[in-house]
């Protein structure tokens, strides 16, 4: 088998190297530790900001209860689109019926499925982060990071379709950062283009307006591959590898479409799926424009998600500008080094020009249609990592002990705590009585009715949860 260079921020500190099967094993074994420390901290800080957890009565939000309500019916027969109407897509639908496996009357199956969604998240982040600093660094931030996305206001009630894409734009952007980092001027792989494909799929059929990121995301993967120095290739060579490439990405989106296709297929709803979740939301829901009214009300809404989540994006403004800032000065200062780093000029551009590409073609796609809900701009906290990794270099300097690591950690993880018990809005409902719920009462009704296989029938919003607590299926 061919070896390749530890030199790779991936595989630094391993003495695995001679083959690459050898070296798969150390990198799995070494990150066991960072993905329990992961979920961990997932799970400390989703049971205090998401109303999934067992420390809240219930997760009263309509629209979490409609995604269990269609993950559930799924189990009964039912058809997503054909047989009920709702327009996310798919995947999301799925990942709900699994968690009605492990609690059919309740959210500790989506609690679950919270945690593992935003473990990967977290998990992304910190490799982000340790492509610019050491391990240290990243752990420490790590809580932090976790705990301004989920007390944050786009956070909302837990168990949004945004939340659940999180990992998958993190991991998008971190194959991305990774490339500009360590791959380029040689040409994206094959592996690499696949997966980000792949990622992109994942997104779209759980809710495709977040799809301007891996739209940044191809741009930077077919420009990086016309104009790479390396390889020997002509113009014409690199045109065709650009195409290549774009086949490739293509294929990774069709694979996560595909079990889609089938099922659909095999429940002749394919015709269903395409008019509610694609003809709906792209020509009903959205609000019609103009150019000019349409950017003038993405404007609006910007500063109206700023002022709801302040924090999370003036964290994620600063990421922005420092990164818009140490591009300006490698632009008219070439091989500018303010970090003390071996960094490479070009790669150093490429890494910044995606990093911001990525989060502005992010927030067009979310909000071009000129609709905003609260929990619409949750996916831009991937990018808070830009703020994380400043501060990881600004750490790196002024610090080298490892004993003011150790306090810093503890002081990071109490301070996570803190920031999710005072951050988020779902607090107070802690507190709210489960006797009282009328959910809970409503349910009671309808069992001391004496009767069997009972029907309901919701009105006026998608779901209150009643279908959740009485455990009935739509008819």
């Amino acid at each position: 088998m061919r070896s390749k260079s530890t030199q790779d921020p991936l595989f630094k500190g391993m003495r695995i190297t001679d083959t690459t099967t050898q070296r798969d094993y150390g990198l799995v074994f070494r990150y066991i530790p960072v993905m329990l420390y992961c979920l961990l901290l997932s799970a400390v800080v989703l049971f205090i900001c998401s109303r999934s957890s067992p420390w809240y009565p219930f997760n009263n939000w309509d629209d979490v209860n409609s995604y269990f309500t269609v993950g559930k019916s799924i189990w009964k027969g039912l058809v997503p689109y054909r047989d009920l109407f709702d327009q996310k897509g798919y995947i999301l639908y799925f990942i709900y019926a699994a968690a009605y496996l492990i609690d059919n009357t309740g959210f500790t199956g989506v609690f679950i499925m919270e945690i593992i969604a935003v473990s990967l998240y977290l998990l992304s982040q910190y490799l982000i982060i340790e492509l610019y600093a050491d391990f240290r660094t990243a752990a420490v931030l790590l809580p932090v990071i976790c705990a301004l996305t989920c007390s944050a206001r786009c956070f909302y009630w837990g168990g949004s379709a945004e939340e659940f894409m999180l990992p998958f734009l993190s991991w998008g952007l971190f194959t991305l950062m990774y490339y500009a980092r360590r791959g380029f001027p040689r040409m994206m792989t094959w592996r690499g283009a696949f997966a980000g494909g792949l990622l992109a799929g994942v997104v779209f059929n759980i809710k495709f307006n977040s799809l301007g990121f891996f739209a940044a995301w191809f741009l930077i993967m077919t420009i990086s591959t016309l104009i790479s120095k390396k390889g020997g290739y002509t113009i014409a060579g690199r045109v065709v590898s650009a195409f290549q490439r774009m086949l490739v990405f293509a294929a990774g989106m069709l694979t996560a479409t595909l079990p889609g296709i089938i099922y659909f297929m095999y429940n002749r709803a394919v015709s269903s799926w395409l008019k509610v979740y694609l003809y709906l939301n792209i020509f009903v829901y959205g609000k019609k424009l103009t150019m000019p009214e349409r950017f003038s009300r993405m404007l609006d809404i910007m500063k109206e998600q700023f002022l709801s989540n302040r924090v999370l994006f003036g964290v994620v403004g600063i990421g922005m500008a420092a990164g818009f800032f140490y591009l300006v000065l490698c632009a008219v200062i070439r091989d500018v080094n303010p970090f003390n780093r071996d960094d490479i000029t070009d790669n150093v551009i490429l890494e910044i020009i995606s990093f911001i590409l990525a989060g502005a073609f992010t927030f067009a796609g979310i909000f071009a249609g000129g609709v905003s809900l609260p929990y619409y701009p949750l996916p831009l906290a991937v990018f808070s990592v830009g703020a994380a990794i400043f501060a990881a270099r600004l750490m790196g300097l002024v610090f080298d002990r490892t004993e003011i690591y150790i306090a810093m950690f503890i002081v990071a993880l109490s301070g996570a705590v803190v920031i999710s018990y005072t951050g988020s809005m779902n607090v107070p409902y802690h507190d709210t009585d489960t006797k009282e719920l009328w959910v809970y009462r409503f349910r009671d009704r309808i069992a001391d009715s004496g009767i069997e296989d009972p029907t309901l029938l919701n009105v006026n919003c998608f779901d209150a949860g009643l279908y959740t607590a009485c455990d009935i299926t739509p008819n």
